[in-house]
């Protein structure tokens, strides 16, 4: 009996080690998972600076003013003055038409005005002896006053058959040679004022409010790869086009050599705006899903995903409205694959420098996944 009660006491502190044993080294209920390790990426911080806002739009050049020089009498151009595209000069000679007939008619009343003339002289002496009477005085004073008006409009009409420029500017193509009988109104040429020159564009109604004269424009054009050319916004149109809901604004440009021409077509920007103290991050950093633009930001070691309104886009820098402060710092490289409270792990950019805004390539805002 002694020896059974022993075996059944070892058999009970088995079992009891067995059971400890499992209730010791069982799995848990809660799986555990490794951790992620942290993402690489460079960052930046979203700096303070001045940005100007700028209004992008597509223009035509066309010229400060621009006639079609005719000819104000008929006759027989006797003589062109003026190369096909010469820079001419107000009052230049553009065309001559044969002028012997208006010659004639002014040596003819210029000597009836002297003829006249003397006569009133006469009578003015005779008058003041008593010798005339005072209304045969009057009537030959009317007569001088009519020779007079012959002979301005016989200056006149000699100065039609000289054709001038109105203005500075540069001539077109002939279109009448010397010899031709000719018209009054017949077209000789065209004369445009190219310097300065205008450039004439619409911007959205939206837009009008905040442009003004004077704010400065640079232009760029497929004539002249590279090449900018800068002026000032002249003068806003009285009216929005109902039809395109658009208001038309002309710029003047400096034009010395006459590079510009009439109807070429040219981007422009428009500075609007000069802010002193915008927040501004690398293109590289601003994301865009669907509508919404965001950033992932640095917080605590880990990426934290903020929505952003932005304003001006420039090569290497954009403008933050809302959604960050200065001194954020904001994922440029290896944001694509992050999720928001993501770890990072920041790293220096292929360079090997310290990424900023100066030193951010040009980028479109990236779309997210």
């Amino acid at each position: 009996m002694r020896r059974a009660g022993q075996i059944a006491c070892g058999a009970a502190l088995a079992l009891g080690a067995a059971g400890g044993a499992y209730l010791f080294f069982r799995p848990s209920g809660k799986e555990t998972r490794p951790e992620r390790p942290p993402t690489p990426v460079v960052l930046t911080e979203a700096r303070r600076e001045e940005v100007l806002r700028r209004i992008e739009a597509v223009g035509t050049v066309a010229a400060v003013d621009s006639v079609t020089v005719a000819t104000e009498t008929g006759g027989r151009i006797v003589g062109i003055g003026f190369e096909q595209g010469q820079r001419v000069a107000q009052g230049d000679i553009l065309a001559r038409l044969d002028s012997r007939e208006e010659e004639s008619a002014l040596a003819a009343a210029r000597a009836e005005a002297a003829e006249v003339g003397q006569a009133v002289d006469r009578g003015e002496e005779l008058l003041r002896t008593g010798n005339t009477p005072r209304a045969a005085v009057e009537d030959a004073r009317r007569r001088e006053q009519a020779a007079l008006a012959r002979v301005r409009s016989a200056e006149v009409r000699l100065a039609y058959t000289l054709i001038r420029a109105p203005f500075d500017g540069r001539v077109g193509l002939r279109r009448a040679s010397a010899g031709a009988v000719v018209q009054p109104g017949t077209p000789l040429t065209t004369l445009d004022a190219v310097d300065p020159i205008a450039l004439r564009f619409a911007v959205p109604e939206a837009e009008m409010g905040r442009l003004r004269p004077g704010a400065p424009v640079e232009a760029t054009g497929p004539a002249f790869p590279g090449r900018r050319f800068e002026g000032r916004v002249h003068a806003l149109d009285g009216r929005v086009d109902p039809a395109t809901r658009t208001l038309e604004v002309e710029a003047r440009l400096p034009n010395p050599e006459g590079e510009l021409r009439p109807g070429m077509l040219m981007n422009l920007r428009v500075t609007a705006e000069r802010v002193a103290e915008a927040v501004t991050v690398p293109p590289r950093a601003v994301q865009l899903r669907g509508a919404t633009h965001f950033v992932y930001r640095e917080r605590d070691g880990k990426a934290e995903r903020a929505e952003v309104r932005i304003g001006a886009r420039e090569a290497e820098r954009m403008e933050i409205l809302e959604g960050l402060a200065p001194g954020d710092r904001v994922v440029v490289e290896g944001g694509d694959q992050l999720g928001d409270g993501q770890p990072i792990r920041p790293t220096d950019p292929p360079g090997g420098g310290p990424e900023g805004p100066a030193t951010a390539q040009a980028a479109p805002a990236r779309r997210g996944g």
